[in-house]
């Protein structure tokens, strides 16, 4: 089973992308393939540190966001409130029209909030419901922020 606080569907709905997206395939896609099956397993500082060798060796990989923001999961799960801040910032200015890019939005403004922050991650989850108001990330931002239809204004 994935490390307690790794959202398995997350995992599973990640799993299939390599496969499918351009610029994916091949030993890359192999490679990322590899880092989550190990997360997907509970061996989050080994999966974590393929990860990280991915994104490093695969920076305009259309899997590279997703990279940055599994190695924030999986310092989140370790309690490194700061790294998982830092990974997801990474994935956001990096990748700004990334696919993961609105679950890191999300997953800052819980690490704000998670270090007492919460005018910032409000701020952040705001952010995030204008951007990317379909997403199933800014519903969740709309829930922090209190599910209040201005939220996203």
């Amino acid at each position: 089973p994935p490390a307690s606080g790794i959202e398995e569907s997350e995992l599973e709905a990640d799993t299939p992308v390599a496969a499918t997206e351009p610029g994916t395939g091949g030993a890359a896609g192999e490679e990322y393939e590899r880092a989550l099956r190990l997360l997907r397993d509970g061996s989050v500082a080994e999966a974590e540190s393929a990860l990280a060798a991915f994104a490093a060796a695969h920076p305009t990989s259309d899997l590279a966001d997703n990279a940055w923001f599994w190695i924030g999961e999986s310092r989140l799960v370790r309690d490194d409130v700061a790294g998982a801040l830092a990974a997801y910032r990474n994935a956001v200015e990096s990748y700004p029209e990334g696919n993961k890019t609105p679950d890191a939005l999300y997953k800052i403004g819980q690490c704000l909030a998670r270090q007492g922050d919460a005018a910032r991650a409000a701020e952040v989850w705001r952010e995030l419901t204008r951007r990317f108001p379909a997403t199933a990330a800014a519903e969740k931002a709309r829930d922090a922020l209190g599910g209040t239809p201005g939220a996203g204004s």
